[in-house]
C-alpha cells in the first residue's frame, strides 16, 4: 500500500481466498485542534499540523517485536470518548511510523499473541527542535499464560551444563519433532542484573550450543521461546548454577596461604585484602587528609565485601565510618575557612 501524500508503504501478507478489511486515518496538512491537547472541553480553535512519529516497541529485554498490532486511539470531544485513528502491524524491526497532530494526548494498545502491554499506554507526541516527531517506545512482556507447564517437560528436554573451562553447554530436544522455531538467550545473573552473552535460534527439535569465556563463579540463566505444533508458543527459564562460588574460592586462596605462611587469627584474606588496603589509605591521605583516608576505608569495606568474606561486625561498622570521615572533612574545611 502507497500513500502518496507521505510517501508511507505499509507491507501486508494476504493469502488466496480470503477476505481482508483495511482502514487508514489520513489526517490532512492542516487540522483543527482543541487547545487543551485532546482533553476534555477544547474549544477547537487551534490549528496543527499532521506530522510523522515512529513508534516502537520492544520486549522485557528491549529487543524489538514483529507482528505486533499497534491501535491508536484519539479523544473525541463529540463522541466524549476515545476513538481508533490509526491501526497497524510492526515490522521486523518492532517499528511502524504513522501521522499524529502533535501535542494531541492519544491512547496506544498493544496486541500480540503470548504478550501483554506493560508501562505506558497514554502519549502525547511531541517534535523536537527541528520540527520533526520524537520516537515513542513502548514495552510489552511475556504473559504468564504462556509460561510453560508440564507439558512441555514430558515433551521436551532442555538442560544446561556448566564446565571448568569457563564453558556452558546448551541442548534442546523434542521427542515429538514438532518444534517449529526456538530461540535461545542466555545471560549472566549478577548483583540482581542480568548481562546477555548469547543468542541462538534453531528450526530443529534437536539443537544444542556452546557459549564461551564464562565466569563459572556467577549463576547463568538461559531463556528458550519456543513456537510448537501443540504447545503454541511457550517460554521456559533453566538456571545453572555457578560450579564455585565466592566465598569457595576464598577459602581455598585462605587454606593455600595457611599451609604456606601458618595460621593468621584475622584470616590471610582479611589481612591482604582488607586490613592491608586499608592501612594503605589511611597512609596515602596521612594526618592532614585523615578524613578522606577514613572516607576511603570505610567505602573499600563495602566494595571487599562484594568479593570476599569481610566480617558482619566489619560491614555494619562502614556506614559509620564513612559517616565520620565526612564529619572530619567538613570540619577540616570550617577551620580551613576561619
Amino acid at each position: 500500500m502507497y500513500c502518496s501524500e507521505h510517501y508511507f508503504y505499509s507491507y501486508y501478507s494476504l493469502s488466496v481466498n480470503n477476505f481482508y478489511n483495511f482502514s487508514f486515518y489520513l489526517p490532512p496538512l492542516e487540522v483543527q485542534v482543541d487547545p487543551g491537547g485532546g482533553d476534555p472541553g477544547g474549544s477547537g480553535e487551534n490549528y496543527s499540523t499532521a506530522t510523522a512519529f515512529t513508534v516502537i516497541v520492544v520486549d522485557s529485554f528491549t529487543y524489538p517485536l514483529s507482528d505486533v498490532k499497534v491501535v491508536i486511539s484519539r479523544y473525541m470531544n463529540n463522541t466524549g470518548e476515545f476513538e481508533e485513528i490509526v491501526s497497524s502491524i510492526t515490522d521486523g524491526y518492532g517499528e511502524i511510523q504513522v501521522f499524529l497532530i502533535p501535542n494531541v494526548k492519544v491512547h496506544v494498545s498493544l496486541t500480540k499473541s503470548g504478550y501483554v502491554q506493560v508501562g505506558d499506554k497514554f502519549w502525547t507526541p511531541l517534535l523536537d527542535n527541528y520540527g520533526n516527531g520524537i520516537t515513542k517506545t513502548f514495552s510489552m512482556e511475556v504473559s504468564p499464560d504462556y509460561v510453560a507447564n508440564k507439558s512441555f517437560w514430558e515433551m521436551c528436554d532442555f538442560t544446561g551444563v556448566m564446565y571448568n573451562n569457563g564453558s556452558l553447554y546448551v541442548s534442546f530436544s523434542d521427542s515429538n519433532s514438532e518444534t517449529t522455531g526456538a530461540s535461545f538467550y542466555t545471560y549472566e545473573v549478577f548483583n540482581v542484573s542480568s548481562t546477555l552473552l548469547a543468542t541462538n535460534t534453531t528450526v530443529l527439535s534437536s539443537f544444542g550450543f556452546w557459549v564461551t569465556g564464562i565466569n563459572i563463579s556467577r549463576v547463568h540463566e538461559v531463556v528458550l521461546y519456543l513456537n510448537h505444533s501443540t504447545l503454541g508458543f511457550i517460554v521456559i527459564k533453566i538456571t545453572v548454577n555457578p560450579l564455585r562460588t565466592p566465598s569457595e574460592d576464598t577459602a581455598e586462596i585462605e587454606a593455600d596461604l595457611t599451609s604456606t605462611l601458618g595460621d593468621n587469627p584475622l584470616g590471610w584474606v582479611n589481612m591482604l585484602f582488607l586490613f592491608i588496603p586499608v592501612l594503605v589509605l589511611l597512609v596515602v591521605f596521612g594526618p592532614k587528609n585523615a578524613g578522606m583516608g577514613i572516607v576511603g576505608s570505610g567505602l573499600y569495606i563495602g566494595f571487599a565485601s562484594l568479593f570476599i568474606d569481610v566480617p558482619d561486625t566489619l560491614i555494619l561498622l562502614a556506614p559509620f565510618v564513612i559517616a565520620i570521615g565526612i564529619i572530619l572533612v567538613i570540619v577540616k574545611k570550617r577551620r580551613e575557612n576561619l
